[in-house]
Formats: structure tokens, sequence, C-alpha cells
């Protein structure tokens, strides 16, 4: 029997996408990120929800990357630059 992702439970599809996220996250290297991000929009574009797709991540992204730009790059006590 072969189950297609429209037919599995959204949390199901939400538990993976959490993972995959926490996954590129602790891995910290950038290709990784580069790679799941490329990877997800081929999906979407194979799916025809490429637009939907980025946009919804666009939103989810955007304050993640505001909230993480204050609290490293301008509240940092790191002597770099």
């Amino acid at each position: 029997m072969k189950r297609r992702i429209t037919q599995l439970h959204p949390f199901t599809v939400l538990c993976l996408a959490v993972f995959t996220v926490a996954v590129a996250t602790a891995a910290s290297v950038w290709w990784l990120s580069c790679a799941v991000i490329v990877m997800c929009l081929a999906i979407g574009a194979v799916a025809g929800k490429a637009r939907k797709l980025a946009a919804l991540s666009g939103a989810i992204m955007l304050p993640t990357l505001l909230s993480l730009l204050m609290i490293h790059g301008l509240a940092s006590r790191d002597s770099s630059r």
C-alpha cells in the first residue's frame, strides 16, 4: 500500500519538519542547512506548492532570523567582529 504525504496525519508531517530543522541546526554546518532548504523547495515544486511553501517559510524564518541577529549579533560579548 503506497501512501502519499497528503494522506499522512498533519502532526506527522509537522514532526518530520521539526526533526529536520533540529538536525540541521544541531549540525551547525552551513552547507547542510542550504541543502535542507533546497530539498524542501524541490519537494514543494514537485508537489506544486512552492509559492505557498516560500511564503510560509518566510513568515516563520524572518522573525527567527531577526531574533537570532539581536541575540547573537548585537548583544554578543565576543570581541570579534
